[in-house]
């Protein structure tokens, strides 16, 4: 057996109501809405683009050894703060803006305790797997993806 562990993976196709900020923020732009933040966005995170991800899978399926555990994702880790303003400046004909809202008393959202979530690839980097889709190019593909 191989256990591959997935960082935060984005794409075509991806549900944009299963409540991830990634999802919403693309759901956001892709229906021509300000990108409303829940928090001062500054909690970061390694977007691994799906195609990456696929091919990391197939990596260690078919190189990676028994018993062994492989951590899937990017390189380098993107702000939500940076993903939203990155967003709308991609898409200016979306008119988007990056909103601060506070939370109010029953708001459903679930700040995150992590502040970073970046994985060490180097032992599924050993297997010949690098991720080649930057965050822009991958989320560019995603919004056109729902167009």
């Amino acid at each position: 057996m191989k256990i591959v562990r997935l960082s935060h993976t984005y794409g075509p196709r991806m549900d944009l109501n299963d409540g991830r900020v990634f999802a919403d923020f693309v759901a956001d732009v892709v229906a021509g809405r300000d990108i409303v933040m829940k928090s001062d966005g500054s909690a970061s995170r390694p977007f691994c683009y799906l195609a990456d991800t696929i091919e990391g899978i197939f990596t260690v399926l078919l190189r990676g050894k028994n018993g062994e555990a492989y951590n899937v994702g990017a390189d380098s880790e993107t702000s939500i703060l940076e993903l939203a303003e990155m967003l709308c400046q991609m898409f200016p004909e979306r008119k988007c803006q990056v909103v601060r809202q506070e939370r109010t008393p029953g708001d459903p959202y679930q700040a995150s305790s992590m502040a970073g979530g970046h994985f060490d690839i180097s032992k599924i980097r050993s297997l010949g797997w690098a991720p080649t889709t930057d965050v822009r190019t991958g989320f560019w593909r995603t919004v056109k993806s729902y167009e």
